[in-house]
C-alpha cells in the first residue's frame, strides 16, 4: 500500500511539472509578435528604468522578465538617466559580461523624434538599435510612442 501511495505522489507530481511547462510555453509562444504583449512589455521596462533613478545608479540590477520570458537587464549596472531635450527619455547602462555601454530610450507623447547615434566599426555588437526583444529597428530615429529600444553604443576600451 506505501509502494501505491509513493507511486500515486509522484505521479501527480510529475502532472503538475508539465501542466505547468505547458501552459506556460503557450503563454510564451509569439508573446513578442503581438503588439499587445510588446506594449505591456515596453511599458514595464521603462517603469523599471524610472524606478532605478533615485537609489541605483552604480549597482548591478535584477532587471524584469519579458513575456518571452527573456530578461534583458539582468546583471547589468544602472549608470543613469541622461539629461536630453524635454520628452525624450534615455536611460545608461553598462553590460558587464560584454563590456560595452547601451541606453534604453523613448520618446514620450508630444516629444520630438530622437535621432538614434549611428555606431560605427567599433560596435561589434550589431545594429544601432533593438526592440526590447533584440529585433533590429531600421530606421535612424525613434518616433513618440510606445516603442522601446536598446541603443548601442561603441566598446569602451
Amino acid at each position: 500500500m506505501l509502494k501505491l501511495f509513493n507511486y500515486m505522489n509522484k505521479l501527480i507530481i510529475y502532472l503538475l511539472v508539465v501542466s505547468f511547462v505547458l501552459i506556460h510555453a503557450q503563454s510564451y509562444g509569439g508573446c513578442e509578435a503581438t503588439p499587445a504583449f510588446a506594449h505591456r512589455d515596453s511599458l514595464a521596462v521603462r517603469e523599471y528604468l524610472h524606478s532605478l533613478v533615485l537609489y541605483s545608479e552604480g549597482c548591478r540590477i535584477d532587471g524584469l522578465f519579458l513575456c518571452d520570458g527573456t530578461n534583458p537587464l539582468a546583471g547589468m549596472i544602472f549608470l543613469g538617466k541622461v539629461k536630453t531635450r524635454p520628452r525624450w527619455m534615455v536611460y545608461l547602462l553598462y553590460n558587464p559580461q560584454e563590456k560595452r555601454r547601451v541606453a534604453y530610450a523613448w520618446v514620450e507623447a508630444g516629444g520630438e523624434k530622437m535621432p538614434i547615434p549611428h555606431c560605427d566599426e567599433n560596435c561589434v555588437f550589431g545594429p544601432d538599435a533593438l526592440n526590447i526583444y533584440n529585433q533590429a529597428h531600421e530606421d535612424s530615429f525613434l518616433l513618440a510612442g510606445p516603442q522601446t529600444l536598446l541603443i548601442n553604443y561603441p566598446n569602451q576600451d
